[in-house]
């Protein structure tokens, strides 16, 4: 059971405050819970918590709540939703026709040198690369990542790092989840979820 306490959204501004989340897993009669997390313009948030704790759930929930009330967003699970025999170039194809004034090839993580090849010939770091070059639109105002450092180069990451600051300044509101430590050019709200039952 979760809820929203308020919202307010003005044209690009919003504020949205999530009190007492709380996350159930019926088989374990355990439950995990989610301080108070204030969502802003201008915000990164990092969600921690141990291995199966919830984190994944919270940003389900969070991007439910989000699309309900017609904010926009993106989603990058961790399965990165990539289709293996497609090329980079149709990926992109398809992604420009869904946001036809963003071009994921101007993209800072764009992998112009393998753009004719499918995704399975790609390695796990390199389709982690290709995922968010495809997605990390500032259209978006919201962006919500399940694991985006994910099997990245020190490169990859800190152009990753260099995306995250410039959407920020743009008033867009980052929440990620992430088990390694974060690099210091990156200044985030942590967000710790615990376990309780």
């Amino acid at each position: 059971m979760a809820f929203i306490e308020n919202m307010v959204v003005v044209h690009n501004l919003f504020s949205v405050t999530l009190r007492a989340t709380l996350l159930s897993f019926e088989e374990t009669n355990r439950y995990t819970y989610c301080p108070e997390m204030v969502l802003k313009n201008h915000q990164i948030w990092h969600i921690k918590g141990s291995n199966g704790i919830g984190k994944t759930s919270l940003l389900r929930f969070i991007l439910n709540f989000i699309k309900k009330h017609d904010l926009s967003s993106i989603y990058l699970p961790h399965e990165l939703g990539l289709f293996d025999h497609e090329t980079l170039e149709a990926h992109a194809h398809f992604y420009q026709n869904l946001t036809p004034h963003y071009n994921p090839r101007q993209h800072p993580l764009w992998l112009a040198q393998h753009v004719h090849k499918k995704i399975f010939q790609l390695s796990r770091g390199l389709q982690q690369r290709a995922a968010l070059s495809l997605r990390l639109s500032s259209d978006y105002l919201f962006w919500i990542l399940d694991e985006p450092f994910t099997a990245l180069d020190q490169e990859a990451t800190m152009l990753l790092i260099e995306c995250f600051l410039n959407h920020q300044e743009l008033g867009g509101c980052i929440i990620f989840t992430h088990h390694g430590i974060l690099p210091s050019q990156i200044q985030v709200s942590s967000l710790f979820l615990e376990q309780r039952g």
